[in-house]
């Protein structure tokens, strides 16, 4: 019958163990790869906030380079030193629509939570918040930077912020 069909048995062993390979590529890229996550919501102190977790499960450190937010369009996003903790002081006017981290490190198998929040646009009170995250890997030959998308939605904001 394999002969019929012109089928060696050397040609679907070979066939079989290249499918094999490929699939088992495919796995360990896919565990390799960070876990991002965020959360969007109004903060008591007026802005929109949006921390992101991050967990590297990646066997070397990885860098975070820069975040960026995508929509609302025409929004600004900055970073909290204080944590997004605490209700003072009020947040600082952001003003990066990229805002660029300087390679903060997270180490191989440890995660880290960055606290954003973003200004939006004027008017706008609800609606999808997309942002755009680079992250740079090091390998023994060279850097590479691969961008991972995050998108939350957010609904309406409180009537007035807590003082």
């Amino acid at each position: 019958m394999k002969q019929l069909l012109g089928i060696s048995g050397f040609a679907v062993a070979l066939s079989a163990t290249v499918l094999g390979w490929v699939l088992n590529n495919l796995s360990r890229k896919a565990r390799q790869r960070p876990l991002l996550d965020a959360d969007a919501f109004w903060h008591p102190r007026g802005f929109p906030a949006i921390p992101i977790h991050v967990r590297n499960r990646a066997e070397t450190s990885m860098k975070i380079r820069e975040v960026e937010i995508l929509k609302p369009r025409g929004a600004r996003i900055a970073w909290d030193a204080q944590g997004l903790y605490g209700m003072t002081p009020p947040f600082p006017d952001p003003t990066w629509r990229v805002f660029d981290l300087h390679d903060y490190s997270i180490f191989a198998g440890t995660g880290a939570t960055l606290p954003f929040f973003f200004r939006p646009p004027e008017g706008w009170r609800s609606g999808t918040v997309q942002l755009r995250i680079a992250i740079a890997f090091q390998s023994m030959r060279r850097v590479r930077i691969k961008h991972y998308g995050i998108e939350r939605q957010l609904v309406d904001a409180p009537a007035a912020p807590i003082a």
